[in-house]
This record gives C-alpha cells, sequence and structure tokens, in this order.
C-alpha cells in the first residue's frame, strides 16, 4: 500500500536537515519533512500532534521518534494488516528491545506480563499498567481516532501515555509478541533524563500525571472512575 514519511526536523545542529533534504530530493513523493528554524519542542509545542498528524493523508499512523528505530521489515505490514481484519481495534503494538548507550548493561525488553490467553488489552490494562506497556515506536493507529483531542493532551509532558489513554477508550488495542522496534536507553537530553532525573523533578512528573488522570476522569464521563 502507499504510505508516506512525515518528518518534523526541529532545528538540528547535527547535519540531520542535510541528511533529510539528501532522501527528500531522491524520494520527493514519500520523503515530506517541514524544517524548523527555531526549536519548537523547546517552547512547549509538540511536534507530533501540530506538525505531522495533522497533515497526515493516511488512514493509520506509525510513530518513530527520533531515539528509536523499527527492526523488523514486516512491522507495518503486520499492524496494518491486523487492524484491517479487525474494526473494533483502536491501534497494535509489540515488545520493544531497550538498549542501552552505557557499555556494560543489559539489553532488556518492553513488553507486558500477564497470563492472558489472547493478546487483547483494554482501556482498565492501560491504566493499571500507567501506559508503560506501550511504547511509541510500536504504536500503529488508525488516525481518524486522534483528529479531535481534548486540551489536556497538550498539558502532559510525555505523549505516550495521554495518546494509549485515549486509542483504549475508542477499542481494544492488539499487542504482537514479536520485537520489532528498538529504543535507546541513557541518551543526554532525553525525555526520561530531562523530566525524572532527580527528585524535584520525579515529584513534577508525577503530580502532571496525576492531573492526566483526572481531565480524563472527566473527558470519559467517570466510566472508569474505579480504575483511575
Amino acid at each position: 500500500f502507499p504510505y508516506e514519511v512525515l518528518i518534523h526536523e526541529d532545528a538540528s545542529t547535527d547535519r540531520t536537515a542535510e541528511i533529510i533534504a539528501s532522501y527528500e530530493t531522491k524520494y520527493p513523493t514519500v520523503i515530506k519533512p517541514i524544517y524548523q528554524r527555531e526549536n519548537q519542542y523547546s517552547k512547549g509545542i509538540d511536534p507530533f500532534f501540530v506538525y505531522n498528524h495533522s497533515r497526515a493523508m493516511g488512514k493509520y499512523v506509525a510513530v518513530c521518534e527520533g531515539d528509536d528505530y523499527w527492526i523488523d521489515p514486516s512491522k507495518i505490514q503486520k499492524q496494518v494488516g491486523y487492524l484491517e481484519s479487525h474494526p473494533a481495534c483502536s491501534a497494535s503494538f509489540h515488545t520493544v528491545q531497550n538498549i542501552p548507550i552505557k557499555t556494560g548493561s543489559s539489553i532488556t525488553y518492553l513488553y507486558p506480563i500477564d497470563n492472558r490467553n489472547e493478546n487483547k488489552y483494554f482501556i482498565q490494562d492501560i491504566i493499571a499498567f500507567r501506559g508503560q506497556i506501550i511504547h511509541l515506536s510500536s504504536l500503529v493507529f488508525r488516525k481518524e481516532l486522534l483528529d479531535n483531542l481534548p486540551l489536556f493532551i497538550n498539558e502532559c509532558i510525555v505523549g505516550d501515555l495521554p495518546i494509549t489513554l485515549l486509542l483504549a477508550n475508542f477499542g481494544y488495542i492488539y499487542y504482537f509478541p514479536e520485537v520489532m522496534s528498538a529504543r535507546t536507553r541513557g541518551v543526554p537530553n532525553s525525555a526520561s533524563e530531562r523530566l525524572f532525573k532527580g527528585k524535584e523533578r520525579a515529584i513534577n512528573a508525577r503530580e502532571n500525571f496525576i492531573k492526566l488522570y483526572e481531565e480524563f476522569d472527566r473527558y470519559t464521563d467517570l466510566k472508569y472512575h474505579q480504575e483511575v
């Protein structure tokens, strides 16, 4: 099926824009970048929703952030194939490999741990796991489900948790046990380094998550209040 690669180049200083431009020249109908002169993320703007999701033309969206990468050439085909044949499913995800930047650290994996008989996850599961079972590099979802977002999405300090909460609210999320993407850990200036290192920042982050759940509780008319 046809696809497009939407790239938000957020004023990098390491020749990233030059590399992207070379691919844009080779594949102009596929590679569709936006080049920023000033970093937008530092201004509190979420590039994913403001610059990429809003211009996506496809039925489905797959996410891959700057410090992650896909490792299975059949990843998109598998996930889109399942969504096409299961209309009640809002999104799918898979196991993710954690690649440590620091030498001597072992490779670990991000996957759900339970004893269920089928790989279907519902809103109660996402709340129970605090969204931590689903990494953005593994997520493929129906674009239309996130076209009209509530305001509290922009107030959360991370994007993956509110995204998965909303998607699970619209249907179940299917899990593929295969390892199909990787994420690097311990990257300097990454979200985990900026937001959670140190007592004060860790407390602020968790207070932000509490506010997210309170807003989500109101958004869903207290339907999942007990779980929240």
